[in-house]
């Protein structure tokens, strides 16, 4: 599931070391106990809210759990319930109903097992408040990676005076999917340095730490966040969206997908979904699957199939739906079932669904865009095709590692094909003009033929490359990488006819940077200012399988001439190092930013903060 909002990334499995030694025994001795927190106390808790906490004892053979207590300089400090939990399980922080003197408190685990061992974090009681996020419900999703692979979530919670009231997630990783209830008693919301710190508590112990979810979230509005996964599961990034509607499926959606199948295989499905009450027209849908085979290292493509049947269910109370769709028996494509959670007429987040009748069986996640009126009116006239440029953000796997994709198709008149492609797969690294073709289905479906690559410093990563955009007819677009070099799979918008990068901004970053035996996974989010083409702000920082790290300081310059943004406080070997982005302008005061250096592979995007 999708998505830098957006955005699928880099099936690279982290280094794993192994350490064996003989003492003059004969054996090792046995590792310390410690304790972690999983869900950390957050910077700040409001009266009449709630906090979620949970700790990790490591090395306790007895397995026995924390044991919880608050501590401050008053005789009411608030308490943690329960007051013991298995380690990786969440607990709930109450405050005191009036803040205390002084107002800040200390939460303590201790181990069970062995009383020296514990941690302990500080949060201050802040009187009663507008909450972080208003009253409603909240559409949230994250891609990336964790310990088993490829990994995407996207689910609902519901929020009342601060307080997560309800919810569900729908997850899938190569190990298998799961769709459930999450537990309000012990989820939460809270302020957290710049940051706010989402709770998330699923109950189902292969999700997260033992069931729990820690997210951090950069506001962008009051009613949309940037988020980055906070804790040892898994390194993702992604975004939450106060939900407009949940008004039944109709009309035209653009979709785009990808992960992998149970062989390894890369995979990539895009295409356009047109519905009619709960059953999809078959002829006005279409779609396109590209299928990488590490073992001959080229994709398989098949380009403009149809679908057999399918059909989509009622929106349940938080807006989730379930697509089953059967393509056509000529194209050789087993049945696809996709769960979705709707954010409003324009968008849904979707997971390859646990519970549908999937004969892919594959781990796949994204996002599909409402077209509304615009549905099967699409053609190389059209006022979202011809003079428009898209700058999109995509990852995948090509002929030569993970990939991350950026820069801008111009849909020119005539159907010619121009603007900037940018690669960087640690083989191919730099940006390209490019020249070729493109034509325009009714269904709003855009095949991007590339023909020619040219740069003056740089070899093309392929004499040839074809994309497929899907297009809202809004100014979105769902893209795929359908040719026999890669499986790609992203989101474009339209590029910013004029742009000023100063001011506030959410950024989200989510990457791989090579080691000895792969590569290890990393994301981040944080509140950054722009002034003068100078950067400042801070981002909490999750490398996979490494204790999160949170305000890592983040600094800068934007490059003009260059076309890049030079960014000290992403490179997870040397915060202290500055990593090169070559950036392009979206509408709305936004941009998407892909490493330019051989560093590592990562995209970010920053998005101007609105009240």
């Amino acid at each position: 599931m999708a998505k830098v909002d957006l955005i699928r990334h880099f099936a690279i499995s982290p280094a794993l070391l192994a350490l064996a030694g003989l003492t003059a025994c004969g054996s090792a001795p046995p590792a310390p106990i410690s304790v972690t927190f999983s869900a950390p106390p957050p910077s700040s808790v409001a009266v009449e809210t709630t906090a979620a906490v949970a700790a990790i004892v490591s090395n306790d053979s007895l397995n026995g759990g924390v044991s919880w207590t608050v501590t401050c300089g008053s005789s009411d400090c608030g308490a943690v319930d329960p007051g013991k939990t298995a380690s990786g399980s969440a607990a709930t922080y109450t405050p005191p109903a009036a803040v205390p003197s002084p107002a800040t408190v200390t939460i303590t685990a201790t181990s069970v097992t062995d009383h020296t061992k514990s941690v302990s974090g500080s949060t201050t009681i802040a009187p009663t408040g507008a909450p972080l996020l208003s009253d409603g419900t909240y559409v949230f999703h994250l891609s990336g990676t964790d310990a088993n692979g490829l990994y995407t979530i996207a689910g609902a919670f519901s929020v009342a005076r601060g307080l997560i009231t309800g919810g569900e997630e729908d997850f899938s990783d190569p190990n298998g999917g799961y769709t459930g209830p999450l537990s309000p008693a012990t989820s939460s919301i809270n302020a957290a340095g710049g940051n706010i710190q989402i709770v998330l508590d699923t109950g189902i112990t292969a999700i997260g730490v033992n069931g729990v979810e820690t997210l951090r979230g950069t506001m962008v509005s009051p009613t949309r966040a940037l988020l980055s996964e906070f804790d040892l599961s898994a390194a993702a990034t992604g975004s939450v969206d106060v939900q407009t509607s949940i008004a039944a499926l109709a009309g035209g959606y653009a979709f785009a997908v990808s992960g992998n199948d149970t062989n390894g295989n890369s995979l990539a499905i895009g295409g356009i979904l047109d519905f009619s009450g709960t059953a999809l027209s078959v002829t006005g849908s279409v779609f396109d699957i590209s299928a990488f085979n590490p073992g001959t290292n080229t994709a398989s493509v098949f380009q403009n199939q149809a679908f057999q049947s399918g059909s989509v269910t009622a929106p349940d109370a938080f807006g989730r739906v379930t697509f089953a769709l059967t393509p056509n028996t000529l194209s050789g494509v087993p049945e696809l079932g996709l769960a979705g959670y709707i954010v409003g007429t324009n968008r849904i987040e979707l997971v390859e669904s646990a519970e549908m009748n999937d004969a892919l069986n594959a781990n796949t996640g994204g996002s599909a865009l409402g077209q509304g009126a615009n549905t099967g009116t699409f053609s190389a006239a059209s006022a979202s095709v011809v003079n428009q440029s898209y700058a999109q953000a995509s990852a995948g796997i090509d002929a030569n590692n993970p990939v991350s994709v950026s820069g801008a198709f111009a849909l020119k008149a005539g159907g010619m094909l121009g603007g900037t492609l940018a690669v960087n797969d640690l083989v191919s690294i730099g940006a390209w003009t490019i020249g070729g073709t493109y034509a325009v289905d009714p269904t709003g479906r855009v095949t991007a033929s590339v023909t020619s690559l040219t740069s003056a410093s740089a070899a093309p990563p392929a004499s040839s490359l074809t994309f497929e955009l899907y297009l809202d007819g809004n100014g979105d677009a769902m893209v795929i990488g359908a040719d026999p070099f890669q499986a790609t799979q992203g989101i474009a918008y339209e590029q910013g006819r004029t742009f000023n990068l100063a001011g506030n901004y959410a950024l989200s970053a989510l990457g791989v940077f090579p080691t000895a035996n792969g590569g290890a996974s990393w994301g981040t989010v944080g509140p950054v200012t722009v002034s003068a083409g100078s950067f400042g702000g801070t981002t909490d920082f999750t490398l996979l399988g490494a204790t999160p790290l949170p305000a890592v300081a983040l600094s800068g310059a934007q490059d003009v001439t260059g076309g890049l943004l030079q960014l000290t406080g992403l490179d997870a070997n040397n915060f202290q190092e500055a990593t090169s982005y070559g950036y392009y302008p979206l509408t709305g005061n936004r941009l998407w930013g892909l490493q330019a250096d051989d560093q590592g592979i990562s995209l970010v995007i920053m998005e101007a903060v609105t009240p």
